[in-house]
């Protein structure tokens, strides 16, 4: 026993104890994301946040992607400005147009590199300069046309004979920084036309106000002036005496509008929303409280940048500052 408990503590007669295995783990691959997957439905709602030029691309990509890829859904909304791969060729562009543009379309965005500092796309590269006979291409290519935005255009070089002034199906239309005198458009129709949008287009004048309310008096439901630092209290009266069913009227940055104006918009009984952002000048001195009831009926207000103090608008009205 003696000679055992020795062996046991010098280790003899211990049997070697075998290398422990290693454990067989299951690596859990996870599927990969692939589009193929999805159901044409998801894929066409994915394609339709994609700009044009994004969703050329990817129509590359696979025969399924290329046949969704003229799904009428994704040519309703058409925004040309990002078009700056074709570096100012238009004939390029018009070729797109051609192929692409059709029945279904009823938005068109174009933006121009008329303009010094603006008209540039991704990577720099210039825009397609906006010519009279693109937008000719396409109103013909587009019968149900009934929204047309257009940003840092020179429409001083648009002759009046231009189809797209004499669409009769635009409801809506803005004039983003563009460059024109608006006296051009006593030879436009557009007869249904809703909502007009001058934002900066800065050459406005009341005498162009004029026309506008003389052509669209019974139609016009909103008009976006921002940034038209030319026009002066007597626009704003010709505005609101005749534009009677206004629902939005935006003046942001009019610098040339006293408190004069707000008696005229006060006029505006159908008026809900309502924009005097940066007329601090105009605003200054106001009694907050008078202010308040004065556009009591608004379900919207825009004060950004105005010094005004709090004041109690009804409960139903949303307030930015």
């Amino acid at each position: 026993s003696a000679m055992a408990t020795n062996r046991g503590r010098r280790g003899w007669g211990q049997q070697p104890v075998p290398p422990a295995k290693k454990r067989k783990t299951l690596e859990v691959v996870a599927p990969q994301a692939c589009l193929a997957l999805l159901p044409d439905n998801v894929l066409i709602h994915i394609m339709a946040s994609l700009d044009v030029v994004s969703l050329v691309r990817l129509s590359r990509t696979s025969r399924r992607l290329h046949q969704l890829f003229s799904d009428e859904s994704l040519w309703r909304d058409v925004d040309l400005g990002f078009m700056a791969e074709y570096g100012g060729d238009v004939r390029k562009l018009k070729t797109f147009v051609r192929r692409w543009l059709g029945p279904a379309t009823e938005t068109v965005r174009m933006t121009s590199n008329a303009l010094s500092g603006h008209g540039k796309g991704k990577a720099g590269r210039p825009l397609p300069l906006v010519t009279a006979s693109l937008l000719d291409e396409v109103v013909e290519r587009c019968p149900h046309l009934t929204a047309v935005e257009l940003r840092d255009c020179d429409l001083t070089q648009f002759p009046s004979s231009c189809k797209v002034f004499q669409c009769a199906t635009v409801a809506r239309l803005a004039l983003c920084h563009c460059v024109t005198e608006l006296r051009w458009m006593n030879g436009v129709t557009w007869p249904s036309l809703t909502h007009l949008s001058l934002s900066h287009t800065v050459k406005t004048s009341d005498a162009d106000l004029a026309i506008i309310v003389d052509k669209w008096s019974s139609s016009l439901r909103s008009l976006v002036l921002t940034g038209c630092y030319r026009l002066t209290d007597v626009g704003m009266q010709t505005v609101c005496s005749r534009l009677s069913m206004l629902t939005k009227l935006d003046v942001a940055g009019c610098k040339g509008l006293t408190k004069a104006s707000l008696q005229h918009i006060t006029k505006l009984r159908r008026l809900k929303r309502l924009s005097l952002a940066g007329l601090s000048d105009m605003l200054s001195g106001m009694e907050p409280q008078a202010f308040a009831d004065m556009f009591s009926y608004l379900s919207f207000i825009d004060l950004s940048g105005c010094a005004i103090g709090p004041a109690r608008f009804c409960p139903q009205v949303v307030i930015r500052t």
